[in-house]
């Protein structure tokens, strides 16, 4: 099954001198999900998926559900000369000690007000649908989180916000990479 997010990978690829599959994750997934990289990075590879699911697939011919994996030595030998596997251990020398810093940084007068209006929206939804689908419910809560990372995500043409103002002014000049967790109260 190809999705539109793959579909639109794969017509980047074309484009590309050079396509890379980068993980921080071990590739110890299905089968059928690796097909799917690789038909994006090498699509010479495997061939069509048909083929591939032939070849490395073992499904069980009623449900069609995922048993395992057919042929594993020669899915291996296929991918080895173009997969490199790091070891978190192996790379851990190469990166620079992690430096953690809590910034407390207050909304502006018009984020507050903003961000009432929002929460006015989830107790006015809670008043009215009760606990109701928590899905929903988590959907109105990560609205609220959303606006504190970011009012822009919410609304169209808004600023980023405060904090990323200020964390700006704080790496001005600092050529290092940033990761920026945010969280509401």
């Amino acid at each position: 099954k190809r999705t539109k997010m793959h579909q639109e990978l794969l017509l980047l690829a074309e484009k590309a001198e050079r396509v890379y599959a980068l993980t921080g994750t071990p590739i110890e997934i299905a089968p059928h999900e690796f097909h799917g990289i690789a038909a994006i990075t090498n699509p010479a590879l495997f061939g069509h998926y048909g083929r591939f699911a032939e070849q490395h697939i073992d499904a069980d011919p009623d449900t069609g559900k995922l048993l395992g994996v057919r042929n594993l030595g020669l899915l291996q030998d296929r991918i080895r000369p173009w997969m490199m596997r790091r070891l978190k251990s192996e790379v851990l020398t190469q990166l620079p000690p992690k430096q953690y810093a809590e910034l407390f940084i207050e909304m502006d007068e018009w984020e507050h007000k903003e961000y009432r209006k929002i929460v006015a929206e989830f107790k006015r939804w809670l008043k009215e649908n009760g606990l109701g689908n928590a899905a929903t419910r988590m959907t109105q809560m990560l609205r609220q989180q959303q606006f504190t990372s970011s009012p822009s995500l919410l609304i169209e043409g808004a600023p980023k916000g405060s904090k990323f103002w200020e964390l700006e002014q704080t790496i001005d000049g600092w050529n290092g990479q940033v990761l920026v967790f945010t969280r509401f109260k």
